[in-house]
């Protein structure tokens, strides 16, 4: 597969119904050990999914993997949704947020990138964690903050739009490569 470069994400994500994008050199993403905390005291996924952690390691070796690549390419999209507070509506409102993400990544060889994306992973009703290896382990992107990444603060630092109102969700994801 040809080199994955800034130019050939950009004339990708042109066909792609993209709300912003920034690139960025991978190390000046901002990691905190913080957030794994969060999602092992908040989130209901904690332990239970190949997106999240534990199953995705410390906040230092998902920092670590993600400082192997030079580049990251952080992009959002939008969807609309009744009721943001509803989890139920929200993840079926991510649908076209995955369709993006899925886009992006047959851009790469895969061994040459890693995709993070907005939320666990909702491949399977069930994921096999911990029992049994990730059934699709190459299309399953893991939850940006299982990394360690508080998307807020990463939003902020690029000035991109995180909230918009009560109706539309703008979802995340990162490109490292």
């Amino acid at each position: 597969m040809n080199k994955l470069t800034r130019e050939k994400i950009e004339e990708a994500v042109r066909q792609l119904p993209i709300l912003e994008y920034y690139f960025i050199k991978a190390s000046e993403i901002p990691f905190t050990k913080e957030v794994q905390k969060i999602c092992e005291m908040e989130c209901p996924r904690y332990g239970k999914s190949w997106s999240c952690p534990p199953a995705v390691g410390s906040m230092e070796s998902c920092q670590a993997h993600c400082n192997e690549f030079d580049h990251a390419f952080v992009f959002s999209t939008t969807s609309w949704t009744d009721d943001s507070l509803d989890m139920d509506a929200c993840m079926k409102a991510r649908v076209e947020h995955d369709k993006v993400v899925s886009a992006i990544w047959r851009l790469t060889d895969v061994n040459h990138a890693f995709m993070i994306s907005s939320e666990s992973c909702s491949i399977c009703e069930k994921c096999s964690y911990p029992d049994k290896t990730c059934r699709h382990k190459d299309l399953m992107h893991p939850c940006i903050e299982s990394q360690g990444i508080i998307v807020a603060s990463l939003a902020e630092q690029l000035g991109m739009t995180y909230y918009i109102d009560e109706h539309q969700i703008v979802w995340f994801g990162i490109l490292f490569f």
